[in-house]
């Protein structure tokens, strides 16, 4: 993000995506940690609507924004109930922009440390995931986070 080419490097790497998968190039937004809040509650074992029920509760004042503003999303194990939230403008503003770049987003996740949630957190499938006819979001969901594997 701090290149000072990004248009550039954006379509260099879009071009590189499209000789890798030719046809529609469709992508998998994931935000930055810095934009999420990870919680780690200790619920004992409890159903999962009391646990998105402790979520709920965790998360309010824990942001700068009302709950009605965050996505959220939920892993259960054992006693302790993994959260991570993210504003819902920050997931528009994700979307617009990869979609301005011809990224064509399917899905917003994170890719967080395993101690802040030992998976991947899903917040949501996009307006084009609707409009292309992907009505089940969890079949966009990967059991286990992305990871950085170097340059």
């Amino acid at each position: 993000m701090d290149d000072p080419d990004l248009t550039g490097a954006l379509a260099t790497l879009h071009r590189s995506a499209s000789a890798l998968a030719p046809g529609r190039v469709m992508s998998k937004l994931i935000i930055p940690n810095d934009q999420i809040k990870y919680l780690v509650l200790n619920t004992g074992d409890i159903a999962e609507v009391d646990r998105r029920i402790a979520a709920r509760i965790a998360l309010d004042g824990a942001t700068p924004y009302a709950f009605e503003d965050l996505a959220y999303d939920i892993l259960a194990d054992g006693d302790q109930t993994y959260v991570a939230a993210v504003a819902r403008e920050t997931l528009a503003e994700a979307e617009g922009f990869a979609a301005q770049n011809k990224f064509q987003p399917v899905c917003a996740v994170a890719a967080p440390a395993p101690e802040d949630f030992p998976g991947e957190p899903f917040f949501r499938a996009t307006q084009l995931a609707a409009e292309l006819g992907i009505t089940d979001a969890e079949a966009l969901r990967d059991g286990v986070a992305v990871v950085e594997l170097g340059e």
